[in-house]
């Protein structure tokens, strides 16, 4: 089975995951976990293929050199609401952390899997 999934990320509610099956067009799974290190076995349980996965959380959890990411800055430029990915100096909040631990763990985890960035209500207005 050809397989995305989009991933919510959270602070202490954790994970909301979604699994769409590509070649039926169906959801085959949606689920909630509180451990990152869960996500990769359920995703793993599931027996797809990850052609990508989604996440609604940015790489990392602060950034260094400019003070805003280009895409942040573009999107907020066509009206979307933005959680700015703070500076190194600032404490990032905790689902930013959750995000970036996320992020490694599939990397790890799911290396021939494309990994990217989302913004659902942005990917919810092309549809």
């Amino acid at each position: 089975m050809k397989s995305v999934a989009g991933i919510d990320v959270g602070d202490k509610k954790g994970f909301h995951i979604a699994v769409l099956d590509t070649d039926n067009k169906q959801f085959s799974s949606i689920f909630h976990v509180t451990d990152i290190d869960d996500i990769t076995k359920q995703l793993k349980k599931l027996d797809g293929i990850y052609m990508v996965v989604a996440i609604d959380s940015p790489p990392r959890a602060t950034i260094r050199g400019p003070k805003t990411r280009a895409a942040e800055r573009e999107l907020h430029k066509r009206g979307y609401r933005i959680q700015w990915t703070p500076r190194n100096s600032v404490k990032a909040s905790g689902w930013m952390m959750n995000g970036e631990k996320l992020w490694v763990s599939l990397r790890k985890n799911l290396p021939e899997t494309l990994i990217v960035e989302t913004l659902p209500s942005a990917v919810s207005d092309g549809l």
